[in-house]
């Protein structure tokens, strides 16, 4: 498998910058491909066969089945579900507007993929805007997540990351 290249940060203020520059391992991939082997009740057994053939859990399959058919429901249920049972990486297929701010747990996978032209060599990224207050991803007291091929569209910050460990970032751009 060809390796990326993978931004490990630790942003704590503001003015935090990137630390790390190495090539991704296989052993942090194993974590989140971990997560894809799992079955359960909860998940659908075609989703299921979805995600143990790709590893990918897609965001737009709960976003068809939200009610409101916002972005924000789409994305808590496809991390529940990937928590829950489903397995696999959260899936940006097509570019995602938040209204409020998504929490990421511990040993979550958030990967973009979407089609056209990147800023980067390695590949596309999903465009995800932010709420106008606010971050569009927290992640606190966590450990273990991986953001991959996106594009953060922040109003005031794209991704806030605090009291955490393991936060890697590849191929991924925190727009302001």
């Amino acid at each position: 498998a060809s390796q990326g290249t993978e931004l490990e940060i630790a942003v704590h203020t503001p003015a935090a910058r990137l630390i790390n520059m190495r090539p991704l391992s296989a052993s942090w991939l194993c974590c989140v491909a971990a997560l894809a082997s799992s079955a359960h009740a909860l998940c659908p057994a075609e989703l299921r066969a979805s995600v143990q053939a790709t590893g990918l859990l897609p965001v737009d399959y709960f976003r068809a089945l939200a009610p409101n058919g916002t972005c924000d429901d789409a994305v808590r249920q496809a991390i529940n579900a990937s928590h829950g049972g489903c397995g696999g990486v959260v899936f940006f297929a097509s570019a995602c507007t938040l209204t409020s701010t998504v929490q990421v747990p511990s040993g979550t996978g958030l990967q973009g993929g979407a089609s056209g032209e990147s800023s980067f060599q390695t590949g596309a990224q999903t465009l995800i805007t932010g709420p106008k207050e606010g971050p569009a991803f927290l992640v606190e007291s966590a450990e273990r997540v991986l953001f991959s091929n996106l594009g953060v569209l922040g109003w005031h910050t794209g991704v806030i990351v605090t009291d955490a460990a393991n936060v890697r970032f590849t191929n991924c751009a925190n727009i302001l």
